[in-house]
């Protein structure tokens, strides 16, 4: 018996693209209740998160023919052009799909290596899908181990002594530019930063961090000028990641601003 998986991830496809090719649950269970009428496959899962959309199934008969078909539906279903597709799929048969899904589980194939969420993602899909009807003997034994491998990795290695998510890096991130969000700090810059900065895009619902780029005079005092880095949705971990490119370029998140917090007293009550 074949098993056979087609799908895309945030190493293959471009955000824009993996928005288009994504599963709600509904779509989820209609894709997967259209694979098997149709008979291009007898058991099916569908995994969708925001960096991969992935196709699990049995064919009817052990063929390679299957995969092409299963990009050919997976164009049909989101209405996607083809040739969108063609360069961001990636076709896997029998031990390689199973080492594919491994790896998935593990947190070896995540944007962030050892990410914990998608263990959790693995679980719900294959919860759903074995609710709904649609696995059946092999992709049912291929679940449950993958899902034992991932958590023997976590439990096992290094891997599980520190677990990461994406929503996690950024705030370390973060914070290692700013400081503790929140934090109060003789520093007025840093304290700034902390309580401004880091929220500004977010409060708007706009994915996006701030990053210092350089003091102003105002008044006599200099204050910090932001660098405003927005982008796309489901695109945060791009975004953080140009953040950490532009902090090792550059020393602003080090600059001490020359206010002190007994000048500002001063100022407040001049002798």
């Amino acid at each position: 018996m074949e098993i056979v998986l087609v799908g895309l991830n945030h190493r293959t496809a471009p955000v824009e693209v993996r928005e288009r090719v994504s599963f709600t649950v509904d779509q989820a269970r209609r894709a997967a209740a259209e694979l098997r009428s149709r008979g291009i496959l007898e058991e099916t899962l569908v995994l969708s998160t925001c960096n991969r959309s992935e196709v699990y199934g049995v064919p009817p008969e052990a063929s390679h023919e299957c995969a092409p078909g299963l990009s050919s539906f997976l164009s049909e279903f989101h209405e996607v052009r083809p040739d969108l597709l063609d360069n961001s799929l990636y076709h896997r048969y029998d031990r390689h799909a199973v080492r594919h899904l491994f790896r998935v589980s593990a947190g070896l194939d995540s944007m962030l290596l050892g990410e914990a969420e998608i263990l959790g993602q693995v679980r719900e899909a294959y919860r759903f899908a074995h609710e709904q009807g649609t696995t059946g003997p092999v992709l049912n034994r291929l679940f449950q181990a993958a899902l034992e491998v991932g958590k023997r990795v976590r439990s096992e290695t290094e891997l599980g002594a520190r677990p990461m998510s994406v929503a996690s890096a950024g705030v370390k991130l973060a914070e290692r530019i700013f400081g503790k969000l929140g934090e109060r700090t003789a520093d007025p810059l840093a304290m700034y930063l902390a309580d401004i900065f880091t929220n500004t895009g977010n409060l708007a619902g706009i994915c996006g961090i701030s990053v210092p780029c350089g003091l102003a005079k105002v008044n006599g005092n200099q204050l910090p000028i932001g660098l405003q880095i927005l982008g796309k949705a489901l695109d945060e971990a791009r975004i953080f990641q140009i953040a950490h490119a532009y902090e090792q370029s550059t020393d602003w998140h080090k600059t001490k601003s020359p206010i002190s917090i007994n000048s500002k007293s001063e100022a407040r009550n001049p002798k």
